[in-house]
């Protein structure tokens, strides 16, 4: 196995941050229309509070520059010191399903999700 396949869960990540900066494009564009918030609101983050659909994916977003920092930096170890076998691949592949899952069962979420059995955390994060 070339070590040079770990590019391919790091662009996968790029992707899911992108994902989420969109989202949170959208929603606060949605809230400036609405006249939920002013434009200005974002300037500084004062004076009312932010909607909750785009404050929990802020959040969100915010999280993607913690721990995924170290996934990037041991991918780019592994293909500098070629020591990144399949069990190393295999393993940043989950770290990004296991991290797009999370984001999707996450209260990132707007819409609600009724309580029951079949809808767990596990179980969501599949929709």
């Amino acid at each position: 196995m070339e070590a040079n396949q770990l590019i391919f869960p790091m662009l996968a990540m790029v992707v899911l941050t992108f994902s989420v900066v969109v989202r949170l494009f959208l929603a606060r564009r949605k809230a400036v229309g609405e006249g939920t918030v002013s434009a200005g609101y974002f300037k500084v983050y004062q004076d009312i509070p932010e909607p909750e659909a785009s404050a929990k994916l802020a959040r969100h977003f915010s999280t993607l520059f913690e721990a995924p920092v170290l996934f990037y930096a041991a991918c780019i170890a592994g293909i500098a010191l070629h020591v990144a076998g399949t069990l190393f691949l295999a393993l940043a592949w989950l770290y990004v399903a296991v991290l797009s899952c999370t984001r999707r069962s996450t209260p990132a979420r707007t819409r609600s999700i009724p309580d029951s059995p079949r809808t767990s955390r596990a179980g969501s994060c599949c929709w």
